[in-house]
Order: C-alpha cells, then sequence, then structure tokens
C-alpha cells in the first residue's frame, strides 16, 4: 500500500522544482502531476485528490453533464428545437456545453506534452470565445429593445458582425499571450472577455436606459443579470489577482486555489445567465429580427475561432532539461 501511494505520488504530486517550467502555475507549489504522463493517467489524475488539477477538472465536467441535462430537458419537454425563434437559445446553451467541456479535456490532458498543453489551452481559449459569441446573440435576440431607432444596437448583422470580431480576436491574443507579453498575459485574458460581455449586454443596457414602454421597462431579468454580472466579474479578478494562494502559496494548491473558485464562478454565472434570458424570453419573440442568421453566425465563430486554435503555433523553449519518457 505503502508502494502503491509513493508510485502515485510521483505521478500526481510532483513540487514545483521538480517539474519544466512550461507546467508551472503561479504560486502553486505541490501538487503537480509528472510531465509527458501517458493518456491513461492523465484520465486517472482527475481522481486524485493529491493533484492539483482534479477540482479543475471534476468541476467542469460535472457542470458539463448538467449544461446537457438542461439542453436535453428544455427541448425535450419545453420548446421545440425546430423552431428558428429558439436558435438563438439553443446556441447559448451549446456554448455552455462546448466551453466545459472543452476546460474539461484541456485540464485532463495538459501534461501529456509542452506542444499539447498549449494546444489543449488554445482550444480552451476558443471554447470561452465561442460561448462569449453564443450568450451574446441570446442577449441580442431576446433581451434588446422591442421599439429603438438605435439602428446599430437593433440589426442583427451588425451587432454580430463585431461580435464575431470580438470573439476571434479575443481567441488570438489569448493564444499569443502564451508565447508573448508573459507578465500580462492574465490582464490580457481576463480583458478580452470582459470585452466581450460588455459588448454582449450593451442591448439589454441600452434598452433599461432609453425604454419608453412597459414592455421594454419590464425589468424582471435584471435581478440575474446583476447576479451574473457579479459572478463574471469576480472570477475575472480572480484570475488576474491568483488570491488566495498568492498570499499562501502552498496552502490551496489542490483545492481553494484562485482557478478551482473561478470555475465554481463561471459555472454558476453561466447558469444565472440562462435563467436570465429564459425570463427575457418570456417577452415575446421579436418577428424583425433574422433568426435564421443566427445559426450561420454561430457556424462561422466556432469554425473560424477552432481553426485558429489548432493552426496556432506551439514553440516553447525547456533549456537544456531533457525530457523524460512517458510513464507507463
Amino acid at each position: 500500500m505503502k508502494t502503491e501511494n509513493l508510485d502515485e505520488d510521483m505521478l500526481f504530486n510532483l513540487r514545483r522544482e521538480e517539474v519544466l517550467s512550461e507546467f508551472h502555475d503561479p504560486f502553486i507549489i505541490t501538487g503537480y502531476r509528472k510531465p509527458f504522463l501517458s493518456f491513461k493517467n492523465c484520465v486517472k489524475s482527475s481522481v486524485m485528490f493529491s493533484c492539483n488539477e482534479s477540482f479543475n477538472i471534476l468541476s467542469h465536467f460535472v457542470s458539463f453533464v448538467f449544461f446537457i441535462f438542461l439542453f436535453v430537458l428544455c427541448f425535450k419537454s419545453e420548446l421545440d428545437i425546430k423552431d428558428v425563434e429558439t436558435w438563438p437559445l439553443a446556441s447559448n446553451m451549446l456554448g455552455n456545453i462546448g466551453f466545459t467541456l472543452m476546460s474539461t479535456i484541456a485540464h485532463t490532458f495538459n501534461s501529456l506534452s509542452v506542444e499539447t498543453r498549449h494546444k489543449c489551452f488554445y482550444l480552451d481559449y476558443a471554447a470561452i470565445s465561442i460561448y462569449a459569441f453564443c450568450s451574446g446573440q441570446a442577449t441580442f435576440f431576446y433581451a434588446s429593445a422591442f421599439f429603438s431607432d438605435n439602428i446599430f444596437l437593433n440589426n442583427s448583422y451588425l451587432f454580430h458582425i463585431v461580435g464575431a470580431l470580438i470573439s476571434i480576436t479575443s481567441t488570438l491574443l489569448n493564444c499569443f499571450s502564451r508565447m508573448k507579453w508573459q507578465s500580462k498575459k492574465y490582464i490580457i485574458r481576463t480583458l478580452t472577455y470582459i470585452c466581450a460581455y460588455i459588448w454582449n449586454f450593451l442591448p439589454y443596457g441600452y434598452r433599461l436606459l432609453t425604454c419608453t414602454n412597459r414592455l421594454d421597462c419590464d425589468k424582471s431579468g435584471l435581478k440575474l443579470a446583476i447576479l451574473n454580472s457579479t459572478l463574471f466579474l469576480m472570477a475575472g479578478i480572480l484570475n488576474v489577482t491568483k488570491i488566495p494562494e498568492r498570499f499562501y502559496p502552498g496552502k490551496f494548491d489542490c483545492c481553494g486555489q484562485s482557478h478551482n473558485l473561478m470555475h465554481i464562478f463561471l459555472s454558476v454565472g453561466s447558469y444565472l445567465q440562462l435563467q436570465f434570458i429564459r425570463i427575457e424570453m418570456s417577452r415575446g419573440f421579436q418577428s424583425k429580427k433574422d433568426y435564421f442568421y443566427s445559426l450561420l453566425a454561430t457556424i462561422f465563430v466556432i469554425n473560424v475561432n477552432l481553426l485558429v486554435a489548432i493552426l496556432f503555433p506551439t514553440k516553447y523553449k525547456s533549456g537544456n532539461v531533457v525530457q523524460p519518457k512517458k510513464s507507463k
């Protein structure tokens, strides 16, 4: 039994100085997996709670399963997915499923190799950018003003062109941040998604600030919008500040570190955002908006973001360190 525990520690509980710098996380001292881990052991590490990635893997895996359940429940018993007016909601929900799935995969397999680590997180950034675009669609189609003279915020084509540019640019900048701007990488990643979030909520905020009729002045979803925004803001602050591990290195390596908390805030926040959308849908649908276009825009953004992540280079420098063989 002691030998087995020792073997597990050698695979899933290494100290910071025992792994290549490419695998380091800020202020995390212990719980590192052995670099160049096998596929099987990467999967096994998800339930090794001495590993500093286990919580990250399981938290978003549980969220992934939950969002699938919500999707099936919604379109099996409540709404008809063949109805084009429900497609922005479906897009939003698939975005939730996609980013939690990709996060789970990235945190599970980023120890296969340095190149794979970069590629995993490139795809993770792409999935978040796709989610941001999809959630923006739902806000635009269901939460924007019924009666507005603002052509820019009421035109689905213009809104989605800007949203697509923000989404693709976010993925590009975040991928670049793994190769350059190392001292500012967490600020860059956080700011790109803040920009996307602000753009997504402009139609809703503008509607409430300029409304002149009962339908547009309806504030039923405002409380959820504020809660969702607060959780996303807290997640962003944690991503930049690395609290609490910044002040207590080694104390929160496997549970309670900023990335663990960020996963929780993002999952709960994205769930609240879905509930906000369902409330806004109760106001009715706007026939003048092109719902079919939302599907085409989503397909385009998904493909371009994934293409950026797949094609982006994974160059790295590992000094003169000899790369260990894969664990069996």
